[in-house]
């Protein structure tokens, strides 16, 4: 996004306009793309839980809320920014002030949100680690394990990242 500070009336190139879309294109996958690579997680930590594969009806509802949340707050949250710093549709070209304050929104909105996405996966309890844990947990079970077999570490993990005792671990949902 900081690249739209090349931006302007004066000096906007094609290869300063390439370069700031190929900015923003690196700027944006991440919100498509962790949102897919959380899903497994989510759903093996699923299966602890209820002995279930439901890895579509995760992967259905995630795209549904992203859905919804782009059409009913992104996009007139969008359209209410631009009324605020007096964009105006009908003008062939916007005053300076217009222009500089869309600027600074494609800058520090994003900057914004970025440190809130940060915070909050900092927040994640899943790491590549007790993934694995809970993988080969989820395993060691469906090939028959018993549960009064199971490593205190890989409890512990199962029981942190379910929030569930691990005695209630792997049920089948009713």
């Amino acid at each position: 996004m900081l690249g739209l500070l090349l931006l302007n009336q004066n000096n906007a190139t094609e290869l300063t306009i390439s370069i700031s879309f190929i900015l923003i294109g690196i700027g944006l996958s991440p919100c498509y793309m962790i949102p897919m690579a959380m899903l497994s997680f989510v759903t093996e930590v699923d299966v602890l839980l209820s002995k279930e594969r439901r890895t579509g009806v995760y992967a259905g509802a995630m795209s549904s809320v992203r859905k919804v949340s782009q059409g009913l707050i992104v996009l007139p949250l969008i359209g209410l920014i631009l009324q605020m710093i007096g964009y105006n549709p009908h003008l062939a070209y916007q005053s300076a002030s217009t222009l500089s304050s869309l600027r600074y929104v494609f800058i520090f909105v994003p900057i914004i949100l970025i440190l809130i996405g940060i915070y909050f996966s900092t927040r994640f309890k899943i790491t590549p680690k007790n993934f694995e844990i809970i993988k080969d947990e989820i395993s060691r079970l469906e090939k028959g394990g018993s549960k009064a077999e199971v490593n205190q570490e890989v409890k512990i993990v199962c029981e942190d990242l379910t929030g569930t005792k691990y005695e209630n671990l792997y049920k089948k949902v009713k």
